[in-house]
């Protein structure tokens, strides 16, 4: 049996990130109330962070264990500002880069960051961990891909249809 401490967690919505370029993303910030500097827990997706996908639940899991957590919009999406780049774009993995940067130094940032997601967030966690963010020592990238063509929509040259045709195509 272990002794594991559980933290209050506090919830801000909508912090602005600057990026290299002047345009900001948006984020949900949830953060282990007394628990000083924490590692930094990122979720970099464009499904929208206010909307209720079970991501916000688990968020707040991980902060009330000591985590600062952020549930980001990507460029173009939700609050951010900007226009949506492709997938895994070099505009993509540079803003995840920044985003990486800009949480590493705040004060209640330890200077340590890691990334998770499912699908889509699970592939801009790669993007940003290919440009190897010094403070990023962790991904789990679930059901994602570095190549959206090659790792879901013709993966090992092959049409994945009953997967594309009947799951998207309705």
């Amino acid at each position: 049996m272990t002794d594991e401490r559980r933290y209050a967690v506090t919830k801000t919505h909508d912090v602005r990130i600057p990026m290299r370029d002047g345009t900001h993303l948006a984020a949900n910030l949830y953060r282990p109330d007394g628990a000083g500097p924490a590692p930094a827990i990122i979720v970099y997706m464009p499904y929208l962070k206010d909307v209720p996908w079970g991501y916000d639940r688990l968020q707040v899991h991980f902060a009330a264990r000591g985590y600062a957590c952020l549930t980001v919009d990507v460029r173009g999406f939700g609050g951010a500002d900007g226009v949506a780049a492709p997938p895994n774009s070099l505009s993509e993995k540079q803003d995840g880069r920044d985003l990486n940067d800009w949480i590493a130094a705040q004060p209640w940032c330890n200077g340590t960051t890691g990334m998770w997601g499912i699908s889509y967030s699970g592939s801009t966690s790669l993007s940003a961990a290919s440009l190897r963010p010094p403070s990023l020592k962790a991904i789990v990238p679930m059901h994602g891909t570095a190549d959206e063509y090659l790792g879901f929509l013709h993966p090992h040259g092959c049409r994945p249809a009953w997967w594309t045709e009947n799951s998207w195509g309705p």
